[in-house]
């Protein structure tokens, strides 16, 4: 089917996506719970895009064109034409976590990663490792300023410097942020470069909105701080991958922010 047909069938999409190389129309019921994502292949000499997959929930099942994990493949391949050093997997602590996420912003300058643990999903997860290659070359001084200020602005008391080395080739800091119906809990590890520094962050969540319940995870976690950040120094090199300008792709069973995150074999990198 062509992309015309389509949007006649099932009317006027709600988003819109441009990446890996084509285009990406979404729908949804009014409760948000059934959605329907259509991606499109960029049309070269026909006067017409075509449909090349389908993807999303319907009564709260699961539906694709593709098999589990096809589109991971695909998206493993797409990377792979980029320059970067991307382990599928990495070691943090005890914990392994597996590469769900990769992006590029043309407007922030940032080329970034994203890894969870087997069996959460992008939209929904408890523990993320990320790396964010930033193009700014601003140095760790400009960031650290940055987030002192938002800290001070937004009257975080729970805001720490960990770590900041005396010629400011790197540092480290942690903080919570309060998210819709979940709080979560940030160590960050800055590290100086000539474009810009790279910088690695463990994320944790905790999906409540009582006070008490935040103050409890944000206490447990603030204690874990330290903990955090030697873990982050372990971490083997990785460098995101520089992909087009607003490009993102997704390493999951059925290759949107709902599925599981997709393991590549069981070898860990360390």
């Amino acid at each position: 089917m062509t992309e015309r047909q389509v949007v006649r069938a099932l009317g006027r999409p709600w988003s819109s996506r441009f990446g890996h190389g084509g285009l990406t129309y979404g729908w949804q019921s009014p409760d948000g719970q059934d959605r329907l994502q259509v991606e499109f292949e960029v049309a070269s000499s026909r006067s017409d895009t075509r449909v090349v997959a389908v993807g999303g929930r319907c009564d709260g099942a699961t539906i694709s064109s593709f098999p589990d994990g096809e589109v991971a493949r695909a998206a493993y391949g797409e990377l792979a034409k980029h320059e970067g050093i991307v382990p599928p997997h990495i070691a943090v602590s005890d914990e392994v976590f597996h590469l769900v996420f990769a992006s590029s912003s043309a407007s922030r300058k940032t080329d970034s990663l994203e890894y969870i643990p087997a069996g959460q999903t992008p939209r929904q997860w408890r523990q993320m490792v990320s790396v964010h290659s930033h193009r700014d070359a601003a140095p760790v001084a400009r960031h650290l300023e940055a987030a002192e200020a938002a800290a001070r602005a937004t009257n975080n008391p729970h805001f720490q410097i960990l770590h900041r080395a005396d010629d400011d080739s790197e540092a480290a800091i942690a903080y919570p942020v309060l998210g819709g119906g979940f709080v979560e809990y940030m160590v960050i590890r800055m590290l100086a470069r000539e474009e810009g520094p790279l910088v690695l962050l463990h994320h944790s969540r905790e999906y409540a909105d009582r006070h008490d319940a935040v103050e409890a995870f944000v206490e447990r976690e603030s204690a874990k701080a330290a903990d955090r950040l030697v873990a982050l120094t372990a971490i083997p090199a990785v460098h995101p991958p520089r992909l087009g300008s607003n490009e993102a792709l997704y390493f999951t069973t059925n290759g949107g922010d709902d599925g599981t995150v997709w393991v590549q074999g069981t070898e860990v990198p360390r």
